[in-house]
C-alpha cells in the first residue's frame, strides 16, 4: 500500500507542476501543494518547483531514473488487474 501511495504522491507532484506552468502560481505556492512523501520527496520536489516549461517537468531526470524501476512492477500489476 505504501508503494501505491508513494506512486500517487509522485504522480501528483508532476501533475501539479505541469498544470501550474504559465499560471500566476508562484514557485513557493507550488511547493506548498506537494506532499511530504514519495520517492521524489524532498529533492525531486525542489527540482520540480523550479521547472518553467512542460518539457522540464515531463522528462524530469530524477522522476524517470528514481521511479521507473521502483514503480514498474506496480504499473504492470495495475495494467492486468481486473476490478
Amino acid at each position: 500500500m505504501s508503494d501505491l501511495l508513494a506512486f500517487e504522491a509522485d504522480r501528483r507532484a508532476v501533475n501539479i507542476t505541469i498544470n501550474s506552468i504559465g499560471t500566476e502560481l508562484t514557485r513557493d505556492d507550488r511547493r506548498k501543494l506537494y506532499s511530504n512523501f514519495g520517492l521524489l520527496y524532498p529533492y525531486g520536489h525542489e527540482e520540480l518547483a523550479v521547472c518553467e516549461d512542460i518539457d522540464q517537468a515531463s522528462y524530469h531526470r530524477r522522476f524517470r531514473s528514481l521511479t521507473f524501476e521502483r514503480y514498474q512492477f506496480l504499473i504492470t500489476i495495475l495494467r492486468y488487474a481486473v476490478f
